[in-house]
């Protein structure tokens, strides 16, 4: 054999090895892959110190993205950034780990028909909408807004039926909502609450750091988009024909109705009023209001008034930060302080509950799609108050113990490996992920062996054109 050649076939050799021994575990332990997918399971046992109440398993995967902060009793320490799915019995099937792959913080997730999610995330001063395919690893597509325009935080990016983006702008000085269409590389549509007079720069928070904090935005209806305005303690609807407000709950410094709303659901009453379920944060309550004729509320334009239909209090809730009515009739609710998403039953009995540190932001049944809806609460037989119970109530040691058990299960080694060898970790691929226990032969983050192989081609590149 030619010396060139041999030393090509021996980096070779190298690079299979390489690759064949270096596989990312759920433990963060390294194996062959025949132990990958037993590694995976392990982590689905009630061992886990994650899952609290298990009453009622639900039908599939619950993902759930934690924006990645803690609070260490005198200030705000970054955390990771983590995005996690659940399984029926609480155990861990795959989590993406954000801070990994160079992303600052993890906000709203939507999971597609296609089985993939859609995470809004941000690099320092760059707001991204990501796809991720969580059986195989991989992301499928990255939009970064850095140019026209120049998005540096959005909180929500969802996909609109034909495609294009719609954004909760939360750039600070320009916040509002906007329509971008990935093709054409342009936004359609543009709206600032600033253009609005329902907004005053006197109000809301400080103008213009933390001015409106618009959190969460959703299609409701052709051209109809509900909104939270947190700091402005107001959900409501927009319209895009006419830019104006169609639909509003609460009023700055309202605080009896709702202080610091997150993530509001419009759903409907058998009669078809409107109903807005909330996470009604600084108040610690979930709250659903129902629109009802009656004298105008001076509160909301247009003569709306609204009764309070529903509420979750107590049980230690702390800063609840989204709630979802689903179709069986429960509430998937993210108690954000409270370090737990649970379901929970309309007399406020949790029947399946995990635990998440970090600030868990937003929570979605994958089998259900983004945000399905259910029944209105004034459509089922419930008590108007409902204190929350038989929540496993997870202390400061457990949620440690959780935060450790999340680390050893979301891939980080691996990604340290790659900045070692020169290689960017938020503009690779590969890793970031650890792929479901179905995983197709799809455990393919092998950084190390990547990393070698990589090396060999360089290596027999220079070889052979010598």
């Amino acid at each position: 054999m030619h010396p060139r050649r041999a030393v090509v076939a021996s980096l070779l050799a190298l690079a299979v090895l390489a690759g064949t021994l270096v596989v990312p575990l759920a433990g963060g332990s390294v194996s062959g892959p025949a132990d990958s997918a037993a590694a995976v399971q392990a982590n689905t046992t009630v061992d886990n110190p994650c899952v609290g109440r298990m009453e009622r398993a639900p039908n599939g995967t619950t993902v759930v993205s934690i924006q990645g902060i803690a609070f260490d009793g005198a200030r705000y320490v970054k955390r990771p950034s983590l995005v996690v799915g659940f399984g029926p019995q609480g155990g861990f099937e795959y989590a993406y780990n954000a801070t990994a792959r160079g992303r600052f913080w993890a906000y709203d997730v939507d999971p597609f028909p296609s089985g993939e999610l859609l995470l809004t995330s941000t690099e320092p001063r760059v707001a991204i909408a990501e796809t991720l395919d969580p059986v195989t690893g991989e992301r499928t597509s990255v939009q970064r807004f850095a140019r026209d325009p120049n998005v540096t935080s959005a909180t929500d990016i969802d996909r609109l039926p034909n495609g294009n983006l719609l954004v909760a702008d939360a750039t600070p000085g320009s916040e509002g909502l906007l329509v971008y269409d990935p093709r054409a590389e342009e936004p359609v549509w543009n709206w600032t609450f600033a253009g609005d007079g329902d907004f005053p720069r006197a109000g809301g928070g400080p103008y213009p750091r933390d001015w409106v904090h618009v959190n969460d935005v959703d299609r409701v209806a052709r051209g109809q988009y509900l909104v939270s305005a947190r700091n402005f303690d107001t959900v409501f609807v927009v319209n895009r024909s006419t830019d104006e407000l169609s639909l509003r709950l609460g009023a700055d410094d309202a605080f009896r109705t709702l202080d610091t709303p997150s993530n509001p659901q419009l759903l409907r009453t058998a009669e078809g009023r409107a109903a807005i379920l909330v996470a009604d944060g600084r108040n610690d309550r979930v709250v659903e209001y129902t629109r009802t004729p009656g004298a105008a509320d001076p509160s909301s334009p247009g003569g709306e008034n609204w009764t309070l239909t529903w509420e979750l209090v107590g049980g230690g809730l702390n800063e609840p930060r989204d709630a979802d009515r689903l179709p069986n009739g429960n509430t998937l609710v993210i108690d954000r302080r409270g370090h737990r998403v649970m379901e929970v039953t309309p007399a406020g009995r949790v029947v399946w509950e995990v635990y998440a540190p970090w600030q868990p932001y937003d929570a979605e049944r994958v089998a259900l799609g983004d945000e399905p809806g259910g029944p209105a609460a004034a459509s089922f037989d419930a008590n108007r108050t409902v204190t929350l119970s038989n929540s496993a109530r997870v202390d400061q040691g457990q949620v440690a113990d959780c935060a450790t058990a999340l680390l050893e299960f979301a891939p980080t080694r691996e990604e340290r490996l790659l900045g070692a060898f020169g290689v960017n970790a938020s503009d690779s691929d590969d890793g970031g992920v650890t792929p479901g226990a179905t995983g197709r032969t799809g455990l393919r983050a092998l950084a190390f062996g990547g990393a070698a192989v990589v090396l060999v081609a360089v290596g027999a590149f220079y070889v052979l054109r010598e």
